[in-house]
């Protein structure tokens, strides 16, 4: 079978094939990879039918959230770094000094009256983060449990895709996907939704695994943060390039990030062991250099973009 890029509709080569690793299944699946805008595929492409069934009950877990608590030092780059000037008394010592200190990773700008639409909102927990920073905050989530959870801290979520809401012509100034755009068959579909839905100049925060990692170039099938066969779609830099490029979005941010949990439950994969790494000193201790290696090589684990809708 010859695979088809489902972004630029190449041919592509076969990649590597796998069984579900997390649940020990034994159903092989195929991946392909494209070269010429760097990503990896599942293939045949699966329908929605065939998608839901990789995900067993057991799969997500959704515990009840915490309403956040921002530390001293959080509150202060809030302060000087992102424009929330609510949330302490103004100080000239603490402005100079934090001249010299860089705005927070995952930080987003204060806006007055601004609205936040967080895609696979999951229990609500950034939605209560987003509301203690004086944000107006509604939610998209399709597990039950998770939308009742985020019911009980009164917030407001659809209980559906994205694909079937309709927001009645309500636009949003910051849109978020936390680790969402990996398992949608159609992610020019979702993206071109989101489009329609975020102001002009607004911005559309995405979080995702970084197809082009050190540690899936070192674990290969076993790298954790595969989970194949529940991530159809991995991404590197160009891809997003391409595909922001192609919907009218210009990346205005990018970051890695690497963790010691992508490294150490792939050791476990590679192993064919189940979380004990993670109590291993030994394990934990070579975790650090392998975060070490990803940062200075620029080959982190997971990927952070900050894209921004064109007027």
């Amino acid at each position: 079978m010859v695979a088809k890029c489902p972004l630029c509709k190449s041919n592509c080569k076969h990649e590597l094939s796998s069984n579900d690793i997390m649940f020990r299944g034994d159903c092989l699946y195929d991946y392909a990879v494209c070269s010429s805008c760097s990503i990896s595929f599942i293939y045949p492409m699966p329908s929605i039918n065939k998608i839901k069934k990789f995900y067993p009950d057991s799969y997500l877990i959704f515990t009840p959230a915490k309403i956040k608590k921002f530390s001293f030092f959080e509150k202060l780059r809030l302060h000087y770094k992102h424009g929330y000037d609510f949330l302490l008394e103004p100080n000239f010592l603490f402005k100079c000094f934090f001249k010299f200190i860089p705005k927070l990773p995952e930080g987003i700008n204060f806006k007055k009256n601004g609205r936040f639409l967080d895609v696979g909102c999951g229990n609500g927990s950034r939605m209560l983060k987003m509301r203690a920073l004086g944000w107006n905050v509604t939610g998209v989530e399709l597990n039950n449990i998770a939308v009742a959870e985020c019911e009980k801290n009164s917030l407001k979520v659809y209980n559906s895709t994205l694909e079937k809401v309709d927001f009645k012509n309500n636009l949003y100034d910051v849109i978020y996907l936390s680790h969402l755009i990996e398992h949608v068959n159609n992610p020019e579909e979702i993206l071109f939704l989101i489009h329609k839905i975020l102001a002009n100049n607004g911005h559309l925060y995405i979080k995702t695994p970084n197809r082009n990692s050190l540690g899936r170039k070192i674990f290969k099938r076993f790298w954790y943060a595969n989970d194949i066969p529940r991530h159809l779609i991995l991404y590197s830099k160009n891809s997003f390039e391409l595909l922001s490029k192609k919907l009218d979005f210009e990346i205005i941010g990018y970051k890695e990030f690497t963790t010691p949990k992508i490294f150490l439950n792939s050791l476990d994969y590679s192993l064919n062991r189940k979380n004990t790494s993670k109590r291993n000193k030994f394990a934990r201790f070579f975790a650090r250099f392998y975060i070490f290696f990803a940062t200075i090589l620029k080959q982190g684990d997971e990927s952070y973009y900050i894209l921004k809708k064109k007027a």
